[in-house]
């Protein structure tokens, strides 16, 4: 069927059926004889085992398009996906061996590999292995994604990724630690990393060098200037007050690019958040999404948001990055509410907007409904909130209606 279909296939799904030899050699030889495959997911788990050899003849037959591939044996099949030039692997709770991660750092220092997503969630990573895939970043090869949460780093694992993140080269864009245990130290190196200004190679155009046995050409050079981390993922991972500070006053640098943090689930409460109001002060601050979810802020931690907000106004042109701000879940009452709202009438310029899961009652959506209202009359067009979430509150059927309306009629 695969051979004979004229329409391209894009995604195959096979998994979880009763896949044998004979088809598997069926869907091989269609896949080998394919000139024109468009072939871009693959997944075959859940079948039996095959054999290494297979798996290997399937990965070369779809290396030109194909992207991603589950396959049988995760860990070795991740290997050969590497050797092949795929870019993305998801090893999602795989449980390797003593020298798992060894075998998956040597196979992407291979000059061939194209990896550019790298999942390794919840698969007990450790902080030694964490030191193995740091070697990798290191070189200025590798993944621009990497997903590295419900694992078992410390803050020893966060100072080696921010070791990484300032290595020249490096490639990393967006990282996820969420739900490992690094606490305020390991957020302290986060920071460091993102204050630091980016290392630049200086190599002479057009003339490779050998650095720590790696060649390095002109597009490491170009990737040395070019990438930097735009998204840090730190959801449940006991930072306190002395890392968010931290991580605050790292963000109110210049030198800082990051565009999304996420804290949700941490101990931030009203101090931290007091911190990143002066991030929000910064009417030239890069942070465009920043997530504070379950945290404990409470009113006096919303009002000092909100205060950070009017504050970004006063600077000169041009004025501040729209924002999504998530306040989920932080026992936030009509006083914090009210203060949002206030921020909101004066032009502050909140893109999207999580209140769900406080105590906000009839009063406090109100004071928002108006202060959309005054937003639809006066802001421009990509300066209107979009998204305003309140589930989860006590504020009446009729308030729900009033904000929904108003939210629909400012977008």
């Amino acid at each position: 069927m695969v051979a004979q279909s004229r329409a391209p296939l894009v995604s195959l799904n096979l998994a979880r059926n009763r896949l044998q030899q004979a088809g598997a050699e069926e869907l091989l030889k269609a896949m080998e004889h394919g000139h024109e495959s468009r072939l871009q997911t693959l997944e075959l788990h859940g079948n039996v085992d095959l054999g290494d050899s297979f798996f290997s003849r399937v990965v070369m037959a779809s290396r030109r398009n194909c992207r991603s591939i589950v396959p049988f044996d995760p860990l070795q099949s991740a290997l050969e996906m590497c050797k092949a030039g795929c870019y993305s692997v998801d090893l999602t709770g795989v449980h390797w061996g003593a020298h798992g991660m060894e075998q998956l750092a040597a196979a992407m220092s291979n000059r061939r590999v194209r990896l550019s997503t790298l999942i390794l969630n919840n698969v007990r990573l450790t902080d030694r292995d964490m030191q193995c895939l740091c070697d990798v970043l290191n070189h200025g090869f590798g993944i621009e994604q990497l997903d590295v949460s419900w694992n078992r780093l410390t803050a020893v694992g966060a100072e080696s990724m921010s070791s990484a993140l300032q290595a020249p080269g490096c490639p990393l864009v967006h990282l996820d630690l969420g739900y490992n245990s690094i606490g305020d130290d390991g957020a302290r190196s986060f920071a460091f990393a993102l204050e630091s200004p980016p290392q630049r190679l200086t190599v002479p155009r057009g003339s490779p060098v050998h650095v720590d046995a790696v060649d390095v050409t002109d597009a490491h050079v170009a990737n040395a200037e070019r990438r930097v981390l735009r998204v840090l993922r730190l959801a449940g991972n006991g930072v306190g007050v002395a890392g968010a500070e931290c991580l605050a006053c790292a963000l109110r640098h210049d030198l800082s690019a990051l565009c999304e943090l996420h804290l949700c689930s941490n101990r931030v409460g009203v101090a931290g958040a007091m911190s990143f109001a002066n991030v929000l002060a910064n009417p030239r601050r890069s942070l465009c999404t920043l997530d504070l979810a379950v945290n404990r802020l409470g009113d006096k931690g919303c009002q000092a948001l909100a205060e950070g907000l009017i504050r970004g106004l006063g600077g000169l042109a041009p004025p501040p990055a729209p924002l999504t701000l998530n306040l989920r879940s932080n026992s936030i009452g009509d006083e914090g509410v009210s203060a949002l709202a206030t921020a909101l009438s004066r032009g502050a310029p909140l893109l999207g907007l999580d209140l769900s899961y406080n105590r906000i009652t009839g009063a406090g959506t109100s004071a928002l409904a108006n202060a959309l209202e005054h937003c639809r009359s006066s802001s421009s067009p990509d300066r209107t909130i979009t998204t305003l979430r309140l589930e989860g509150n006590p504020t009446g059927v009729e308030a729900q209606a009033m904000i929904a309306s108003s939210v629909r009629a400012s977008t």
